[in-house]
């Protein structure tokens, strides 16, 4: 498929050129540096990055988070990567009805790490909603399970195994997530989700890093090796999500899936490595 055009927003960064960098020696991204044109070659010269700055292209813009947007509209570059910006800010333009680049789709905020096995190996793991989705109702979350797929089929993840968190793991009125947690469920095994297979109502402390269930969910298979997790709320997928990477001292992505052109927004510790 070759080299991707990679819009980096406010890349006058050390962290973001860097690994735009990276990105241009590895060969899998062409940059497209928007921000502050003498502050990014200023920077790049000092970090003494040439190839960047004889390859890459350095868009000049007072307003870098709207012009890239409007070069995602237009065709011009594959994927947004955040820089030295905020989160919010992206977001609401990419937000936006009128300019932005919204699809019909649910947009769903979704973690990517890798998760060590019980026999020392690793496996890609991927979280979400985590941001986006503040408490997604039973649609909103059949969405999200069918991004989380798509992300993990396009990784080779030939058929991701999809985990339902919630605060129990009986069924119970008292807890429409568990309700939620059911339909998907029986959707899933109705077909819905295609080559895919979905879990429902795991708590959160039986998904240990071995990957294997707790006890009291036997009917889960123990021998799934690759998970995709859905939360009940956003705040406990960052949570587990973030805990999940940090502990184990492992890099974490973040991308957002449903919208025209993909865009990734690292965490705020992220290094060059992992942007």
């Amino acid at each position: 498929m070759g080299p991707k055009r990679v819009a980096v927003i406010c890349a006058e960064d050390e962290i973001a050129l860097t690994a735009a960098s990276d990105g241009l020696l590895l060969g899998i991204c062409l940059p497209v540096l928007i921000g502050n044109d003498h502050n990014i070659r200023s920077l790049a010269a000092e970090l003494h990055l040439t190839a960047l700055l004889d390859k890459a292209s350095i868009v000049p813009a007072e307003e870098p988070v709207k012009v890239a947007v409007q070069m995602a509209r237009a065709g011009e570059v594959d994927i947004l990567l955040k820089g030295h910006m905020r989160s919010d800010q992206l977001l609401t333009a990419v937000l936006d009805r009128d300019c932005g680049l919204r699809t019909g789709r649910v947009l769903a905020d979704i973690a990517l790490f890798p998760m060590a096995c019980a026999d020392g190996s690793q496996r890609l793991v991927s979280m979400g909603d985590g941001g986006v989705n503040v408490a997604p109702d039973l649609q909103q979350k059949k969405a999200i399970i069918e991004s989380s797929i798509e992300t993990m089929q396009c990784l080779g993840v030939a058929r991701p195994k999809v985990a339902i968190l919630s605060a129990t793991e009986a069924v119970t009125d008292r807890m429409p997530s568990t309700l939620d947690a059911r339909i998907l469920t029986e959707m899933a095994a109705a077909g819905a989700f295609g080559d895919a297979e979905v879990f429902g109502h795991w708590r959160s402390i039986m998904l240990c890093s071995s990957g294997r269930p707790g006890p009291k969910v036997s009917h889960i298979p123990s021998q799934a090796t690759r998970i995709v997790l859905l939360s009940r709320t956003s705040k406990l997928a960052t949570c587990s999500a973030r805990a999940s990477s940090s502990c184990k001292n492992l890099p974490m992505l973040i991308l957002c899936w449903g919208q025209r052109r993909l865009f990734l927004f690292p965490h705020a510790s992220s290094g060059p490595r992992i942007k």
